[in-house]
């Protein structure tokens, strides 16, 4: 089965040397099959939606992450025992039609979003609409101020955060 993106190969290996057997990866149901599959680890979300039930856990992963409340979001994670988040870089700058942000009704720039807190933007980055894409027009990444996830890791498609404890 080849590999959905570039920098799937280094997130696994860094996921395989890094994380422990049994430790439960929460990302997007897209990469989270892809995750499970060459990592042996556990995952939260799959893109089958035959069920109302994994329907609904995905729509409330995506309104928590989609909304203000970091606290809320943490919530979910220890509830889903999650130890961690891998956030694909453009899940929140993205807005066409088949975003997340379309997905669950933010199509408005929101400088609140937890989602945007994710993708790790400079603090003074600006934002611009270009077509299908709201990008930011500034460089560079930096780290978010979260009070329940670090981020650990960066490649050029991903975000990782560890979950903090309790």
């Amino acid at each position: 089965m080849p590999l959905v993106s570039v920098s799937t190969p280094d997130t696994i290996r860094w996921i395989i040397e890094n994380s422990k057997e049994n430790d439960v990866i929460l990302s997007t149901p897209f990469y989270s099959t892809e995750i499970c599959a060459y990592t042996g680890r556990p995952i939260v979300l799959h893109p089958k939606y035959e069920t109302k039930e994994i329907r609904d856990k995905i729509m409330r992963f995506a309104n928590t992450l989609f909304g203000d409340s970091e606290d809320d979001f943490y919530k979910l994670c220890k509830e889903w025992s999650v130890a961690y988040f891998i956030f694909p870089k453009s899940t929140y700058t993205s807005n066409n039609e088949y975003s997340w942000r379309y997905f669950t009704d933010k199509l408005e720039f929101d400088e609140n979003s937890l989602a945007l807190k994710f993708e790790a933007l400079p603090v003074a980055a600006e934002y611009e609409n270009k077509g299908r894409y709201q990008i930011s027009v500034s460089t560079g990444f930096d780290k978010p101020n979260l009070k329940y996830f670090d981020l650990i890791y960066q490649n050029k498609e991903f975000n990782i955060y560890k979950v903090k404890p309790r």
